[in-house]
């Protein structure tokens, strides 16, 4: 009779083992959002795009400011070295030299400032796709087509649903007789589930 199992009752809410808000970081327009309350999405699924026109355009600017920079930089490079030649045969002074060799060091230094900047434009162009961060159900659409988004404002809530947790509260008697990977039987609205 010691080996009969004990039976204990708790009632608990079954709850998912995750479950996020997704948001964006920026605020633009909504262009399409394609999944409605109760669809199955996968991990990278794009669950909303927002307008990307003038973020694409930045994108755009910014890679030709690269392409001026790196041109400046050549050519002040070019001019320096000159410079520099000249200095060792006497031919140009020791400020002429400093002058061409500051100018080189501003150049790099706006040329690093572009690049910089289509890091930002392209990390800024990638927020217009808001993607599944893992497999999961969406729950909830707070937003529509059309509206504009505001940064950390939820636009759909997800649950991952594939494994389910069961929270309940245990009556402080009962602790001694539970264990960690212990079976347990729940029933969930008249369904019953067995696990661990």
């Amino acid at each position: 009779a010691d080996d009969a199992p004990i039976r204990r009752i708790a009632s608990g809410v079954v709850i998912p083992d995750r479950e996020v808000a997704v948001a964006t970081k920026i605020a633009d327009r909504i262009v399409a959002i394609p999944y409605q309350e109760g669809a199955s999405v996968k991990q990278g699924d794009v669950l909303a795009q927002l307008e990307d026109a003038q973020w694409q355009a930045d994108l755009q600017a910014g890679l030709a400011a690269v392409r001026l920079a790196q041109i400046e930089v050549e050519r002040t490079r070019k001019r320096r070295d000159r410079i520099k030649d000249l200095r060792e045969r006497s031919s140009a002074s020791e400020d002429a030299l400093d002058n061409a060799t500051f100018d080189l060091a501003a150049a790099e230094a706006r040329l690093l400032s572009a690049q910089a900047n289509v890091t930002k434009f392209r990390a800024l162009l990638a927020e217009t796709r808001i993607v599944a961060p893992f497999d999961a159900v969406v729950t909830g659409r707070v937003v529509e087509l059309g509206e504009v988004t505001s940064p950390g404002s939820p636009l759909l809530e997800l649950q991952d649903q594939r494994r389910l947790k069961l929270q309940t509260r245990i009556k402080e008697k009962d602790v001694p007789f539970i264990q960690v990977g212990q079976a347990v039987t729940v029933v969930v609205h008249g369904f019953e589930l067995c696990g661990s």
